[in-house]
């Protein structure tokens, strides 16, 4: 049996899930309260960081790791350009330029009260918002995927940081057609709804 330790709405749980999801690997989810680490989950990893992967007793922490595990695990395994250059600026770009800006908006408007949240950080947020979508849209051209014509990794670690920033009220991507049409592209598909964080449980059917 194999063994997500997660949280729903965390980018890098989300970003394993679609790839589990892209290669039909069977996982079950184990959803961890990250304020309420239990002792089970901090003996498998005391830094107390999801995702974590229990596959029969190998623990893998971390999702680079795990989806690099997965990649020499399973002979399914969907490529997904593990190893460009694209993808390295992607992920630096979910992680560092989108991230910090959506990271941001999600804890001011998840875990605050509106009377008190910071309106200019939230400005600068819409901000960064804004020109991180034109930027994907300019990416995007006419291929249907960030790296051309197929999914990559670059597609599961953008995929989570846009719906989660739509999900707490950032605007939408009505002004993108091109980053509209491949965010709805895989929010609709059995891909996107197994490694949701709000749609059906992720089941290998």
């Amino acid at each position: 049996m194999s063994l997500l330790y997660n949280k729903p709405e965390c980018p890098f749980c989300w970003k394993s899930r679609l790839v589990a999801a892209f290669s039909n690997i069977e996982i079950d989810l184990v959803d961890i309260d990250t304020k309420n680490k239990p002792d089970y989950f901090l003996a498998l990893n005391p830094a107390g960081t999801v995702p974590v992967l229990d596959d029969s007793g190998t623990i893998v922490c971390g999702s680079d790791e795990i989806i690099r595990y997965w990649s020499t695990q399973y002979k399914g395994f969907v490529e997904l350009d593990l190893d460009s250059s694209e993808v390295t600026q992607w992920h630096h770009f979910a992680n560092q330029v989108l991230g910090d800006g959506t990271k941001q908006w999600v804890f001011q408007h998840r875990d605050r009260s509106e009377e008190t949240v910071d309106r200019m950080l939230m400005a600068q947020c819409k901000l960064n918002w804004e020109q991180c979508l034109a930027y994907i849209e300019t990416q995007l051209r006419p291929q249907e995927w960030l790296l051309g014509s197929h999914p990559s990794l670059a597609d599961c670690a953008v995929f989570p940081r846009v719906a989660l920033g739509l999900r707490y009220g950032l605007p939408g991507l009505d002004d993108y057609p091109k980053l509209k049409y491949w965010y709805q592209r895989i929010e609709e598909s059995e891909v996107g709804m197994r490694a949701s964080a709000w749609g059906k449980a992720f089941t290998n059917q």
